[in-house]
């Protein structure tokens, strides 16, 4: 039996988690603009910095890698490092750190740069407009869902999954005030309620989810949002523990 036809969100939608909702219900958020959990959406504002060495993975695990064969990725008679060889076309990898405005910028930055369209890359981080920056990105050329959705051998999740935690790790890290929106959400579920998507969102509204639960879509963003909170909480622990010199022994 196909799922029920999702109803799309207006303006008029009431707010998704009114104050008597339950403590251990899930936590939906879809709009950047809603309170207080906005602020979990893609398109949030939300300048963070990504350190480019953290970002090789892409160059190396793309499926059109740099080529380090030709005489223009070769330094003094040696293959350059996929940075450098990166760096003759955006050369934005050149620097130490690339700031971003928000989770949508760097996750079609990295989009971009994960199938080496470095043209449409430079074009994402010249934008200011996280609609944009999406458009951009659904224009990646040599794009493929394949790839996207790839689980590379080592690893448990697909690409994009890798990229979307990888962002927003760093967004909830680099700001004090949304990481404790983030941790103060306990164990809760979160999920994006978005009638539109089924892939990053559970392709329903809040005023609608629960009825129609079983026919969710994936809700990876929810799902990377939940392993993030999951690092950052054990980081948190690691900190405190360091201070308190290890802790008793018992």
């Amino acid at each position: 039996m196909p799922p029920p036809k999702p109803h799309q969100r207006t303006s008029k939608t009431p707010a998704p988690n009114p104050p008597t909702e339950s403590p251990n219900s899930t936590l939906f958020f879809y709009m950047p603009d809603e309170k207080p959990y906005g602020l979990f959406c893609q398109w949030h504002p939300s300048p963070f910095t990504v350190s480019t060495s953290a970002l090789v993975w892409l160059l190396t695990e793309g499926p059109q890698p740099p080529s380090f064969s030709d005489t223009t990725t070769m330094i003094n008679g040696e293959p350059a490092d996929p940075l450098v060889a990166a760096s003759r076309e955006l050369p934005i990898l050149a620097t130490s750190k690339i700031n971003f405005n928000c989770a949508e910028q760097f996750m079609m930055f990295a989009k971009a740069l994960y199938f080496s369209d470095f043209r449409t890359a430079v074009r994402i981080m010249d934008s200011k407009s996280p609609k944009e920056q999406q458009a951009l990105g659904a224009a990646v050329a040599g794009f493929s869902s394949e790839r996207w959705g790839h689980v590379k051998a080592g690893h448990e999740r697909m690409v994009k999954e890798r990229v979307v935690e990888q962002g927003n790790y760093c967004k909830f890290t680099q700001n004090r005030a949304f990481r404790e929106v983030l941790l103060g959400t306990g164990e809760r579920e979160l999920a994006e309620a978005g009638s539109k998507d089924r892939t990053w969102g559970i392709g329903y509204t809040a005023k609608n989810a629960e009825r129609y639960r079983s026919y969710w879509g994936q809700n990876l963003l929810g799902k990377c949002l939940m392993r993030a909170r999951g690092w950052i909480r054990e980081d948190v622990a690691k900190r405190e523990e360091s201070r308190g010199g290890g802790g008793t022994k018992r």
